[in-house]
């Protein structure tokens, strides 16, 4: 299972101890952003991904975020949006351990955002437990990639989402060819799990979903520019441990997962997307 691949080296109480020692006042979110933005291109990733929300005073919006892991860009989400705007952000994650650790970061960070605005929930993107028109945006950041029938996901979320309603995808996606994929890679141990497609395979599965395409960019090249950056900063594990890295949630095999990684990359046997599609 999906799920066991993320837990299968995790230990909720001994990350949490260490968080709570680094930060005994509670932490802020961009603190956790080694712990909760596992995915490629980190806080600043999310941040460029958060610029495509669009939200007004007074009027209540409803964010759905699929495949959330532990909650690190539903943080950083509500801690950089002003008080007054009425907006709820539920997470999804199918491992119940990261949902977990979800609601314990979001009380430890509740000093820096107000805990209310979010939900944490526990399911399967490919069949979710909600009502039809529930939502004005639905957010994947790197939750494809570990779903057998994403076509399913996609018309899942063509479902609960609100007409006119958004849908934001931070993706890996399958690249050349000609390139195997190496493991393990962060998102899976070899290739049962790891469910790649094309750009295109993608952009035909949102259209078969109704959705209408509205932007599509190519992130590969920063995101190359950006593993790099990181393998320097990782080179010393045992500061990177110190300052809570993904080793902490993957062990011991991280190092092999990000080598990978950075080699998939130059490769191009995996590209990284950004695509925004409507109702």
């Amino acid at each position: 299972m999906v799920a066991s691949h993320y837990s299968e080296q995790l230990n909720p109480a001994a990350l949490l101890r260490r968080v709570q020692a680094a930060f005994p006042n509670g932490a802020l979110p961009h603190q956790l952003a080694g712990i909760d933005q596992l995915h490629i291109g980190g806080i600043q990733a999310s941040k460029k991904l958060l610029g495509n929300l669009e939200t007004d005073p007074g009027v209540p919006c409803e964010i759905l975020e699929i495949g959330a892991g532990l909650g690190g860009l539903q943080r950083l989400c509500i801690s950089q949006l002003p008080e007054h705007l009425l907006l709820h952000y539920t997470t999804l994650d199918i491992t119940p351990g990261f949902s977990q650790l979800n609601r314990e970061l979001n009380h430890l960070c509740r000093h820096a955002y107000n805990t209310g605005q979010s939900s944490v929930l526990t399911g399967d993107g490919q069949q979710l437990a909600i009502a039809d028109n529930q939502f004005d945006a639905v957010i994947l950041q790197h939750s494809l990639l570990n779903m057998p029938a994403p076509q399913r996901c996609l018309a899942e979320c063509h479902r609960v989402l609100k007409p006119g309603g958004i849908l934001i995808l931070h993706e890996v996606l399958r690249g050349d060819l000609q390139h195997p994929i190496i493991y393990p890679v962060p998102w899976a141990s070899d290739a049962t799990h790891s469910h790649l497609i094309s750009p295109a395979v993608l952009l035909d599965q949102l259209r078969g979903a109704g959705f209408q395409i509205t932007s599509q960019q190519d992130w590969s090249a920063e995101a190359l520019e950006w593993r790099q950056r990181q393998s320097r900063k990782e080179a010393d594990i045992p500061t990177a441990v110190a300052k809570l890295s993904p080793q902490l949630i993957f062990g011991a095999r991280f190092p092999q997962m990000a080598g990978n990684l950075l080699s998939n990359l130059k490769s191009a046997a995996i590209q990284v997307y950004e695509i925004i599609a409507e109702k």
